[in-house]
């Protein structure tokens, strides 16, 4: 009771007080999403976005590997959300590149933030982004002048050594669907890509840079599989991260938006690939029981994280004000906001 006490004063504090809001989403992650971006999801969160949450604030983690069925959020929390509060919010990213397999997916990826700087008013007003002029935005990047940072896009095997923003080189890289059902699977295709990721995307980024993986594994090539592997045994620095549909023992990883009632209304023949994160020649359920893991423990290598007891399925503590945020789901709305 008075855990839920203090929490109702913080909610309180964010409709009256501007000030205060934009510390709390200015330290945490989830606050921030919670706070402004909270529409994409819909649903009560799972544990496993806590963790993903926890995993993005982690400092001292500069690789996250990260596959999760359809629909699980990861892009909008580790893509969209990630970016924005990486350069409005504690981490201060001054240049970001979003990759994917193919132009046109990058730029679907910049549409989604670019209509959260234009429609989202209490961002705008929390982050001092109501001039328009204050950020430029052309079909491949976007430039805050305000906080001088930068987003540009980047697709596949593109050349990317050498790149900088002022004097910033890129401290913030997400790769967002980096294969397709198409992509070319032949042994020379496939060990360019491996040197490309190695010699242009790790080798361009800045000492306190985060790289970010998200994509589902379409064969057992895939970069995600050959990037498991090599932070499996301890070959890479990083951490591993895999959301099926269902766990070890079947159960619904986000029972909260799913049901086995609903599951035949909209599933099609992509359930084992897309949801289950399975092909002809791999299970991703058998790696993690290979893994001697359950989905709720971390797949680490050589990574001395700072805040690693707070990854578990019980949460993790937000920084500020206080740690008795604990409710899987609150749902904010300030359309009265005090501006104070």
């Amino acid at each position: 009771m008075k855990k839920n006490n203090e929490l109702n004063k913080i909610i309180v504090e964010c409709r009256n007080s501007r000030s205060f809001r934009h510390a709390l989403a200015y330290q945490s992650h989830e606050w921030f999403f919670r706070l402004y971006l909270n529409h994409h999801m819909g649903y009560p969160f799972s544990w496993f976005h806590k963790q993903m949450f926890g995993l993005s604030e982690e400092p001292l983690l500069k690789l996250i590997v990260l596959t999760a069925f359809r629909g699980a959020g990861k892009s909008t929390i580790l893509n969209l959300s990630m970016i924005l509060w990486s350069i409005l919010g504690k981490p201060q990213k001054k240049f970001v590149i979003i990759i994917s397999k193919t132009i046109f997916q990058a730029k679907a990826h910049l549409k989604n933030i670019i209509e959260e700087l234009k429609e989202n008013d209490l961002l705008k007003n929390d982050f001092n982004l109501l001039d328009k002029r204050m950020f430029n935005n052309s079909i491949t990047s976007i430039e805050f002048k305000e906080y001088e940072a930068k987003i540009v896009l980047a697709t596949t095997k593109q050349a990317l050594r050498g790149l900088k923003y002022k004097s910033h080189r890129p401290d913030l890289i997400i790769c967002d669907d980096l294969e397709s059902d198409n992509s070319d699977v032949s042994d020379r295709s496939i060990k360019e890509r491996d040197n490309w990721f190695k010699n242009e995307v790790m080798a361009c980024v800045g000492g306190n840079a985060k790289i970010i993986i998200l994509g589902t594994p379409i064969q057992e090539t895939s970069i995600i599989i050959r990037l498991m592997n090599e932070i499996k045994e301890k070959r890479l620095k990083g951490i591993f991260k895999a959301y099926p549909f269902r766990d070890l023992e079947g159960k619904i990883l986000w029972p909260e938006k799913f049901s086995d009632e609903e599951l035949g209304k909209d599933l099609d023949g992509d359930w084992l690939t897309e949801y289950m994160l399975h092909t002809n020649e791999f299970s991703m359920l058998n790696i993690l029981e290979g893994l001697k893991s359950d989905l709720k423990e971390e797949t680490i290598s050589n990574c001395e994280l700072k805040n690693i007891g707070l990854l578990s399925n019980n949460g993790y503590k937000i920084p500020v004000p206080t740690n008795i945020f604990k409710s899987p789901y609150v749902k904010l709305d300030f359309k009265n906001d005090k501006q104070g």
